[in-house]
């Protein structure tokens, strides 16, 4: 299972780590399953502050490339 992580958010690396290791506990013995996660966190107002933040989750199964 490979995890693309990306993110316009200054603060987004540091959550990298913890969304990794949150969506293999989550996923458990359904990783078998997983080629791909492609995680998108984005700050949608950009530098200006705020809680404005938009998370987006894409799983690709293997077999379904």
């Amino acid at each position: 299972m490979k995890l693309h992580f990306q993110s316009n958010d200054p603060d987004g690396l540091l959550l990298q780590q913890r969304t990794s290791d949150r969506l293999r506990r989550g996923l458990g013995r359904l990783q078998g399953l997983v080629a791909r996660i492609r995680v998108s966190l984005d700050d949608v107002n950009g530098p200006e502050g705020g809680v404005d933040k938009r998370c987006s989750v894409e799983i690709l199964l293997r077999g379904n490339s």
